[in-house]
């Protein structure tokens, strides 16, 4: 009698040590490995899932079982993330346009895009750098800074003897000029005084042709000032521009036309090349039937050229 009681009380206590730990069992049979996810977590369908490290993007994600998610790295040279990630693809590499005449200055690798720089000879001031312009070459003048790609070259100005002969002979020039051109004033007036005035023919006038065609970029907002949103697009995509990429630029600033169109601007300028976008623009505006505005915008860089040259 008294070991059946002894039998039974170890069995009681046994049945409650059963009952305690059955809980504490089933609470540690979920995975609590995302605690452990090195690189962060996100939530993908009601799931903690553990993020892919850089230079990986995401093949598939995780499951109830193994919150880890299964990572495939990027193509070496094509593709690349930058940081911890959830991406099902990774980012595609940049290239470099050469007609800004930008080229690389640092590969595209698995964790970081293409680095571009200036090509040699070339420079360009601003940070996030869109199109570097040739270095100026100091015809006659000796080299105070070397040009880089930050700065452009600077130039000894001459001594005061220097310039004070060539204000003289400056100024010798200009009355020659004006002396040669008042005479032969003079001598066509004459000679038309002698002729019967004939009726001027106003339907064989030639079109204006573009007076400016260098780079476009120190007029940009110029351009933006005369040209709606509707007038650049006619303009990027009668010369080929791709359609995904001409509203990318409207979509990227919702709401003000003058920035959509500056950006737009900016874009079609790289593509087209320094060189040859002004050349492009101004016949394009015409084929267009958009005469009037071009030439309202040759007459405004024409002024300001006219100012920038009598300097």
């Amino acid at each position: 009698m008294f070991r059946s009681g002894i039998w039974l009380r170890i069995f009681f206590i046994g049945l409650m040590v059963v009952i305690l730990l059955v809980p504490f069992t089933h609470g540690d049979s979920r995975p609590k490995r995302q605690e452990g996810c090195e690189y962060g977590t996100y939530d993908y369908d009601g799931r903690t899932c553990c993020l892919c490290p850089r230079g990986f993007h995401v093949e598939s994600h995780c499951t109830t079982s193994d919150p880890l998610s299964k990572c495939e790295t990027c193509a070496p040279g094509t593709t690349y993330t930058a940081e911890a990630n959830s991406l099902k693809t990774c980012h595609v590499c940049t290239g470099c346009n050469d007609k800004a005449n930008l080229q690389a200055v640092r590969d595209c690798t698995v964790t970081t895009n293409v680095v571009c720089g200036c090509r040699d000879k070339h420079y360009c001031v601003e940070d996030n750098c869109m199109a570097c312009l040739p270095c100026d070459l100091c015809e006659g003048k000796k080299v105070k800074t070397t040009c880089n790609t930050r700065n452009n070259t600077v130039c000894e100005e001459p001594d005061e003897g220097t310039k004070n002969t060539t204000g003289i002979v400056i100024g010798v020039v200009v009355c020659l000029l004006v002396l040669a051109g008042a005479a032969a004033f003079l001598w066509r007036r004459k000679k038309n005084s002698a002729k019967p005035r004939e009726t001027p023919d106003t339907g064989s006038q030639e079109p204006l042709r573009a007076v400016y065609t260098g780079d476009l970029k120190p007029h940009v907002t110029d351009i933006v000032e005369h040209l709606s949103w509707k007038d650049m697009e006619k303009v990027a995509l009668e010369t080929g521009m791709k359609s995904v990429l001409v509203e990318r630029h409207k979509q990227n600033n919702p709401g003000d036309e003058e920035q959509q169109v500056r950006s737009l601007l900016n874009a079609w300028i790289e593509e087209q090349g320094l060189n040859q976008a002004s050349e492009t623009f101004f016949k394009t505006l015409r084929k267009c039937k958009l005469n009037r505005k071009a030439e309202e915008i040759e007459r405004v860089i024409r002024e300001k050229r006219s100012l920038i040259d009598g300097v």
